[in-house]
């Protein structure tokens, strides 16, 4: 999986490991709410894939994308990114967010794109002090709230 060449140069944590993703995947394929593309070499292998997440109202959400570091002198994501949004837009599609529109040279390729760059939201890793410092200020925020109606004993 790309995912995991990033992680073995430690670049990336690894999002899921490759049975969870594979599982993860099957679920969403089976329920029709994603695709998953590649760009695949005259070998067979993968040099770039991405995940798309389908949602309603011809709305699509690429929210992960990786490539074989070792190809990347040959356009394939860029051509990936493209031959997916034609794809997406020749089953009914009109619209797709690509996350992580902030990532140096990400940002410079999506903004070749044209559209406007707004964060939808923030999706964060269990195991993130942020999202650790933001849920205990969270439960803070509901205990006060509940003492100052006299719910909490």
């Amino acid at each position: 999986m790309l995912c995991t060449l990033r992680h073995m140069t430690g670049r990336e944590p690894i999002y899921l490991p490759k049975d969870r993703f594979s599982a993860y995947f099957s679920a969403l394929k089976t329920a029709g709410l994603a695709r998953l593309f590649h760009a695949r070499l005259s070998d067979g292998r993968s040099a770039a894939a991405q995940l798309v997440l389908l949602g309603p109202a011809g709305r699509s959400y690429t929210v992960c994308a990786g490539a074989d570091g070792e190809n990347l002198n040959l356009g394939t994501t860029p051509w990936l990114r493209w031959e997916a949004f034609k794809a997406l837009s020749r089953d009914g599609y009109r619209t797709n967010d690509l996350t992580d529109a902030t990532l140096g040279d990400v940002t410079r390729f999506k903004s070749q794109l044209g559209g406007d760059l707004v964060t939808n939201m923030v999706i964060q890793r269990p195991d993130s002090r942020a999202l650790q410092r933001h849920l205990s200020m969270q439960r803070a925020k509901f205990r006060m709230q509940q003492l100052a109606v006299g719910g909490v004993k």
